[in-house]
């Protein structure tokens, strides 16, 4: 007999449908303590590309989606394939940089931990 899938269970099993990972993490501020907490943000609305993005904590993607309150769901201009094109790379960009920010942060605390590993270690010594 095989064992029972428990609620528990099926809700994780959707929470990484969702967010298209088994080890969803805030690509912004790498929170993974929960993937109910994630969420899967589009990295420009989607009528405009279609399934191109990633997973953000709820916080995280209320901060990227603040931008496209003001952004026009229509192509504004006489030339919509570079205006789609355009919309992409200015919101890739500011992906790129939140990662960025956060990547750097992590170093640097990889590098403090080091460092007071370093010095725990002299004092034990001593």
């Amino acid at each position: 007999m095989l064992p029972e899938i428990t609620k528990k269970e099926l809700r994780r099993e959707a929470d990484f449908r969702r967010l298209k990972s088994r080890h969803p993490i805030c690509l912004w501020c790498a929170f993974n303590a929960h993937p109910a907490a994630l969420e899967f943000a589009h990295l420009i609305p989607s009528k405009f590309a279609i399934g191109t993005g990633g997973a953000l904590c709820s916080n995280c993607h209320r901060i990227s989606t603040e931008k496209e309150k003001d952004m026009s769901f229509r192509p504004k201009t006489q030339d919509p394939d570079r205006e789609t094109i355009g919309r992409y790379l200015d919101a890739l960009a500011d992906w790129l940089l939140q990662i960025a920010k956060t990547l750097k942060a992590f170093g640097q605390s990889l590098i403090e931990e080091a460092e007071q590993a370093r010095l725990d270690e002299k004092e034990a010594d001593q």
